[in-house]
């Protein structure tokens, strides 16, 4: 394994720990938790190409509409794929 390939794996650990501590959400059954059509991930590894803090924020906003962790990460990661920053954007608008 060379470096990079052991940084994304060490990446990728990090949002699958965060995710699990705080929403007790386990990535790798994302595609089981969700309806079709409502994921957005090819592959639970491609999680890292959001960033962590923004998803974090979108669950915790989501919270809001949904109790389900799954939920509320599908519909966070539908505003981000719209808008990168976009709970942070949200914050500061402090809607």
């Amino acid at each position: 394994m060379g470096l990079r390939e052991f940084s994304e794996e060490k990446k990728l650990q990090k949002y699958i720990d965060t995710l699990k501590e705080k929403f007790d959400l386990d990535l790798t059954k994302f595609h089981d938790k969700t309806p079709e059509g409502k994921n957005q991930l090819e592959d639970y590894k491609d999680i890292v190409n959001f960033d962590l803090d923004e998803l974090v924020k979108g669950i915790e906003v989501e919270f809001e509409h949904t109790k389900c962790p799954y939920m509320a990460l599908s519909i966070t990661l539908d505003h981000l794929d719209e808008h990168k920053n976009y709970y942070s954007k949200l914050a500061k608008a402090r809607l």
